[in-house]
């Protein structure tokens, strides 16, 4: 109890069962020392790709997570803060716009287009894997 003061599993919860999860970041809190950090990092099953077909790639996965779930254990387990982080990807948006450059600029300046783009984005060109971030 209260003797470590970092653990990371990365790449590991996808392939446990949602039970030993719960488990595993249950103990986690007791094991960390106050102020200890759980990382959990995992692919990132909003991404569409990734939770429509990489995620299934390999065949040892078991348990898509999605980091809302994550977030919540954390919290609901007792963690002081518990925040996903998502890697940076490459300026989507600039990317996009300089290919809709020939549209009017009014469409893309519109409430409308700004919330289709950042729907899509964020289903698709959000990062490919996240990692829970806690703090005991």
């Amino acid at each position: 109890d209260n003797s470590v003061s970092i653990i990371s599993a990365f790449q590991l919860i996808e392939h446990i069962a949602k039970s030993d999860v719960i488990i595993l970041v249950r103990e986690a809190y007791r094991a960390l020392k106050p102020q200890g950090i759980l990382i959990l990092e995992t692919p990132n099953v909003c991404n569409i790709e990734v939770g429509a077909s990489t995620f299934y790639l390999d065949p040892t996965h078991i348990n898509p997570m999605h980091p809302d779930f994550i977030q919540f254990l954390a919290e609901y387990t007792g963690y002081e803060k518990a925040e996903i982080a998502y890697w940076e990807q490459e300026n989507i948006e600039k990317w996009i716009l300089s290919v809709m450059q020939q549209e009017e600029k009014d469409i893309l300046d519109s409430a409308m287009f700004r919330t289709v783009f950042e729907t899509v984005k964020r289903l698709i060109y959000s990062s490919p894997d996240y990692a829970l971030v806690a703090t005991k």
